[in-house]
């Protein structure tokens, strides 16, 4: 377990396996499909253990942000990320959000973009579109449930970042994601 340590530890800065076997895509495609949770834990143990054997992968941020922060920085921040987390499905306010780390909208903009090196509104968008691709793989519901479900007012707004951040449609998503697993 010694590696799939390191290899936790080092994920914080965020990985990219150059290359990964076949098992490990299949074991991947498993662990999706896998309903109980007995099974899925099982599944995701021996999945970090076959990457952790992985030497090819590197590092995508040097230095992990979060670690140089004083206590009192990172308590903001958690605070700032947990109101995202909280609200991203109904209306989130920039000031609400300020109020929350305890600084004037100016300065927390500037904050945050400093920290996690995305605007607030980035941040909040990849939070609803990371929530909007589980929903696709995981349920049946209609673009426009999607859509509203991960906080989105308007359907063609969320098309429009969908597709700006993944490259690909929210249906071409869902169809190319049932086939890969046909």
């Amino acid at each position: 377990m010694r590696k799939t340590a390191q290899l936790l530890n080092e994920s914080s800065k965020g990985l990219h396996f150059k290359k990964y076997t076949d098992s490990v895509r299949k074991n991947m495609e498993q662990l999706l499909k896998e309903h109980d949770n007995h099974k899925k834990l099982m599944l995701l143990l021996h999945l970090l253990q076959q990457l952790a054997t992985q030497t090819k992968y590197v590092a995508l941020q040097k230095q992990n942000q979060l670690e140089a922060l004083s206590s009192s920085d990172m308590m903001r921040i958690q605070k700032a990320l947990g109101y995202i987390v909280d609200n991203f499905k109904e209306g989130i306010s920039l000031n609400e959000a300020a109020a929350v780390a305890n600084m004037s909208t100016t300065a927390f903009c500037k904050y945050f973009k400093r920290v996690t090196r995305k605007t607030f509104i980035e941040t909040v968008n990849d939070y609803r579109i990371d929530f909007a691709v589980r929903e696709l793989i995981n349920t049946d519901n209609s673009m426009a449930q999607i859509c509203y479900d991960s906080g989105f007012n308007d359907l063609s707004n969320f098309y429009k970042t969908f597709r700006s951040k993944m490259k690909i449609s929210p249906l071409q998503y869902r169809v190319s994601f049932d086939k890969k697993l046909k």
